[in-house]
């Protein structure tokens, strides 16, 4: 019977996927070496990676396609924060109505996200205390989300890509909805804009549900295969060695997480290289119903045959197709 071993057992990946391959009969190796599936089978070019994962140098992969399901945004870093803010205020005077959302781009879990309306308080967060001094994305702010229940909600979806049988997409994934009714004007209130599970390392009260049961999904999800499948190619057209073997058969989970607008519209937000997930422990809502089959599904489709040296066969996974 094939084996695993994995360096840290606690991680959220780590402990579902051992769990997975523990269900269908792999047993758990001591020692790396004589294992038949091992972190070096969860692990592509993380250096390339860092150009999905980083806010900023996504924007700039995309804005040199001119990818039109990212909103206008500026990278702002210490050495060109006059000549940005100095754009924003001629953005301004173009469309009065404008709301920034400002991202560090080296961070998550919402830390720092802020948004602004108006040029000053933007100028006066950017010379402040608060500033971080690393490079941000400053963004415009969809003003008009579609809404769930009248609350403003996002979409995360799962890529894995291997390097040696392509790139897939899980065809659902959830929705993390604010439990503040959506207004306007209502920056400061970052918990009714911002749906993140965290924000500055504290946990929000944010209700997840599952993509299948949000009902405009299913019309939503078009633009995601889409968006998610034009990102990649742009990605792996400038990085080409992340799907080349280089010693042995490996894939890596990525978080793609989407916004929409009123008018029906799908927005990519970010990438997140190596997401989180909860574990059993946890105690999540959505762990038997969502998280079970989510990873009972990569154990099946990609680690057992990969421990097996077997060709895999995909049925909860679609291979995108990048022609």
């Amino acid at each position: 019977m094939p084996t695993f071993h994995f360096n840290n057992y606690e991680l959220g990946t780590r402990c579902n996927l051992k769990l997975a391959l523990e269900s269908l009969g792999l047993t758990r190796s001591l020692y790396r070496q004589a294992a038949d599936f091992t972190e070096d089978n969860l692990c592509l070019d993380n250096h390339a990676l860092l150009h999905l994962e980083r806010k900023d140098l996504l924007w700039r992969l995309l804005e040199a396609q001119q990818a039109p399901y990212m909103p206008r945004s500026i990278v702002l870093e210490e050495q060109n924060k006059a000549d940005c803010i100095n754009e924003l205020a001629q953005w301004k005077s173009e469309n009065p109505e404008v709301v920034w959302i400002a991202k560090p781009a080296l961070l998550n879990n919402g830390t720092q996200i802020r948004l602004f309306d108006t040029v000053e308080a933007l100028e006066t967060f950017f010379h402040g205390k608060e500033y971080l001094r690393g490079p941000y994305v400053v963004q415009q702010y969809l003003t008009s989300p579609h809404l769930h229940g009248g609350c403003k909600y996002a979409y995360r979806l799962f890529v894995l890509v291997t390097n040696y049988d392509g790139c897939y997409l899980y065809p659902q994934g959830y929705a993390n909805i604010s439990r503040e009714l959506y207004k306007t004007g209502a920056w400061q209130q970052r918990k009714m804009h911002i749906t993140n599970l965290m924000l500055d390392g504290v946990m929000t009260d944010i209700l997840q549900l599952r993509t299948a049961d949000m009902p405009t999904f299913s019309a939503h999800f078009v633009q995601i295969q889409h968006i998610v499948t034009d990102v990649l190619r742009h990605f792996l057209n400038q990085f080409p060695e992340v799907i080349q073997i280089h010693s042995q058969p490996a894939f890596e989970l990525l978080g793609f997480d989407f916004a929409c607008d009123a008018q029906g519209k799908v927005w990519l937000l970010e990438v997140n290289h190596g997401p989180d997930c909860p574990r059993p422990v946890d105690n999540h809502p959505l762990y038997t119903t969502f998280w079970i089959p989510f990873w009972h599904s990569i154990a099946e489709e990609f680690a057992l045959p990969i421990a097996c040296q077997k060709q895999a066969a995909h049925w909860a996974w679609q291979l995108l197709d990048f022609m």
